[in-house]
């Protein structure tokens, strides 16, 4: 009768708190998560644009509350402030919701005593499905599920470690400068396959990185074949030398193309729309290269204030744009890398291996920050062109048959090995000490430092 009665409570009640009950069974007979945990709130949160569903446990993952918050800055201050004051004065408050979620993570973050839990949305999704075949939800029981999976498995997640201002500033700051580029380079594919459609001698008679101001000036100042024909040579040799292009040959190949260069159509209405659309698209690829310039330099302040800079500024092809990156990777606080493992998993440098009996895949890791993930792969690309074992590593394996990119994986993963060492030990890498390693392991690649 007990069993029957435990059975309908259990089919009665919300998912979530059913699971509670059973969790809190299970837990019991597992001593690494102890039953009850003092002073501690259990917050999971659902977020939606215009509004937050949340679940409260304690610490014995009994259900306090759930609800409703606005996203209004002016509404989440008090509701957080209320959980915090809630309870001893060492309460600790543990928020956990699916990312990205970079708004929430900047807002949880300002406050002490809260411990954020940025949770994989696939591993939420699986938790859930485990007790909801069916996939039946809705954003209150997903908060439910969330607090619950964080209540049970804290232990085994990784908590948000809030760096320091300045290195959150860097971090910020490098991502920016990335988004810029990339935003440059769409602005610049698009401003190509316009020229091609009416003026596709500018493409020869300009560099390929229409971005640069030398080639912005020269398109505001004569955006169509028509209105550079009616230019003077003097005029062009003077504008190509104000800019530092001042090679006699290379104004020859210009004037010699103008020369023989014949319009595309001469119609003007037809004409006229792809200037107009031009003149906007290299205004704003002017602006975009002020922001860049005015990030860079802040870059460039901020990076040498950090003790590990010169660490990673004197690595092979790491200038000034990867040492920052790199710096702003790695960060400041050494325990959060205990081993370079830890980090080529995290950025998604190491590949995932799958086997089941005598089937065995290894392939590439696809959830990972991306940036950190593209700041090891770039630099790792830069990177054999500076080093002589980087580059005798790069010509081994293309000397078996794969891919170059494949490769740069490959040295991006030996690359961690040895900066998180250097790192921890607080030794600037020496080149030669590394290659006098591989000497004395009889490396095979030690046959490729010649070429």
């Amino acid at each position: 009768m007990a069993l029957a009665q435990r059975l309908l409570r259990g089919w009665q009640e919300p998912p979530d708190i059913a699971v509670a009950r059973l969790g809190s069974r299970r837990q019991h007979k597992n001593n690494s998560y102890p039953m009850n945990i003092p002073n501690t709130l259990f917050i999971g949160i659902d977020r939606s644009d215009k509004q937050l569903d949340f679940t409260v446990l304690d610490g014995a993952g009994g259900l306090i509350e759930r609800g409703k918050v606005s996203t209004d800055p002016a509404a989440l201050h008090p509701w957080i402030e209320g959980w915090r004051n809630r309870g001893a004065a060492n309460t600790r408050v543990v928020i956990a919701f699916e990312q990205p979620a970079p708004n929430l993570v900047v807002f949880f973050g300002q406050f002490e005593g809260i411990v954020i839990y940025p949770l994989n949305p696939a591993a939420v999704r699986s938790y859930c499905r485990s007790f909801a075949v069916s996939n039946a939800h809705s954003d209150r029981t997903d908060a439910g599920m969330i607090a619950r999976y964080t209540f049970h498995y804290h232990g085994e997640l990784r908590a948000l470690e809030q760096a320091s201002g300045p290195m959150r500033h860097l971090r910020s700051l490098v991502e920016h400068r990335r988004t810029l580029i990339d935003e440059r380079t769409v602005l610049t594919n698009r401003l190509q396959a316009l020229l091609k459609l009416y003026f596709p001698q500018a493409l020869k008679l300009l560099s390929e990185d229409l971005w640069r101001p030398m080639d912005c000036d020269f398109l505001l100042r004569w955006p169509s074949l028509q209105a550079l024909r009616k230019a003077r040579p003097s005029t062009l040799d003077a504008f190509w030398a104000a800019h530092g292009s001042r090679s006699e040959k290379r104004l020859r190949e210009r004037l010699d193309l103008l020369a023989g260069a014949r319009a595309l159509t001469e119609d003007a209405d037809t004409i006229a729309p792809f200037v107009l659309r031009v003149e906007s698209l290299v205004r704003q690829l002017q602006v975009l290269a002020h922001s860049l310039e005015v990030v860079e330099r802040r870059i460039e302040e901020l990076a040498p204030t950090f003790v590990d800079y010169a660490f990673f500024r004197a690595l092979p092809g790491a200038g000034r744009a990867f040492a920052p990156r790199l710096l702003a990777a790695y960060g400041e606080d050494r325990s959060r890398w205990t081993s370079a493992s830890a980090l080529q998993c995290y950025c998604g440098i190491a590949p995932i291996t799958r086997q089941s009996g005598n089937t065995r895949c290894v392939i590439r890791r696809l959830h990972c920050p991306n940036f950190l993930r593209q700041s090891f792969h770039e630099w790792s690309a830069e990177s054999w062109k500076h080093s002589r074992w980087a580059r005798a590593f790069v010509r081994y394996h293309q000397s078996h048959g794969k891919s170059f990119h494949t490769i740069i994986r490959m040295l991006a993963y030996k690359w961690i090995k040895i900066l998180t060492r250097a790192w921890h030990d607080r030794e600037l890498y020496d080149e030669e000490r590394y290659l006098q390693c591989l000497s004395r392991r009889g490396s095979p690649i030690c046959e490729y430092l010649g070429e």
